[in-house]
């Protein structure tokens, strides 16, 4: 069953769609899209992701941030710092109407894969994370795109916004965040079992890759993959890794 569902996060509205198989007894998982991702995302890939894991028996949660996808608000004044807030919240959220009874499990898409480690270092009930594309080490073309620097600046409101390569006005905090949710080490990483599902064609993702391979976490390289995943068969491995993955860790099936 599909249903929507909503969040209020500091007096706006978080809006979403629950994934609910009949049983309550099983694992979760919360999407995490990425900047400039929604619940929905690239391909419809969530929507399809979600409904795969539906069929076996594991529950899933898709949201829009705050001024992403449908929920309220205005680009610029999104920041990670605000977006872990409201990961962390919604977590809490899922826990208080017991939304599913296994195992919570964090996906991140490209920058959601900063949010999900974050959030899985400071709250008890996240039991694995599992990352698409996602951007953790200190990338250099993130940190291009990402930086204010020669940029032009605009005051909205209270918040000073950069003209960003992606066409809209981003939160000059956005720059600060990046650089304090960067991991540098494999001891920043928590202790808890990882999936990463990358292509080795991904230019974006080299220095987190590189990282990956350095620790004992489980890494998918899909052979020519970009970071968008743009293949049938490239998508067809993250949609059939995801579910394989947690039912070998936290028993879906069972």
């Amino acid at each position: 069953m599909e249903e929507p569902i909503h969040f209020q996060w500091q007096g706006e509205t978080l809006l979403g769609v629950h994934h609910r198989p009949q049983r309550k007894d099983v694992p979760g998982v919360i999407f995490v899209h990425g900047l400039m991702g929604n619940r929905v995302d690239v391909r419809r890939l969530f929507v399809r992701l979600a409904r795969h894991l539906y069929h076996s028996d594991i529950a899933s949660l898709r949201i829009d941030f705050q001024a992403s996808g449908v929920s309220d608000g205005t680009f610029h004044m999104m920041t990670y710092t605000n977006q872990l807030s409201q990961l962390l919240y919604v977590i809490e959220e899922v826990q208080r109407r017991a939304l599913w009874g296994g195992p919570l499990i964090l996906l991140g898409a490209s920058q959601g894969a900063k949010l999900v480690i974050a959030a899985a270092r400071c709250h008890p009930a996240v039991a694995g994370v599992c990352l698409w594309s996602g951007l953790l080490a200190n990338e250099d073309r993130e940190l291009v795109q990402i930086a204010p620097t020669n940029r032009k600046l605009r005051k909205i409101g209270k918040t000073i916004a950069f003209d960003s390569p992606w066409g809209v006005w981003c939160n000059k905090q956005l720059y600060s965040d990046f650089r304090h949710m960067t991991i540098h080490s494999p001891y920043d990483l928590p202790l808890i079992p990882l999936l990463g599902i990358y292509g080795d064609n991904d230019p974006a993702t080299l220095a987190t890759r590189a990282f990956l391979q350095q620790t004992e976490h489980e890494l998918v390289v899909i052979p020519g993959g970009d970071h968008l995943l743009s293949q049938q068969v490239w998508e067809g491995e993250l949609i059939e890794s995801v579910p394989r993955w947690i039912n070998k860790h936290f028993q879906a099936n069972e």
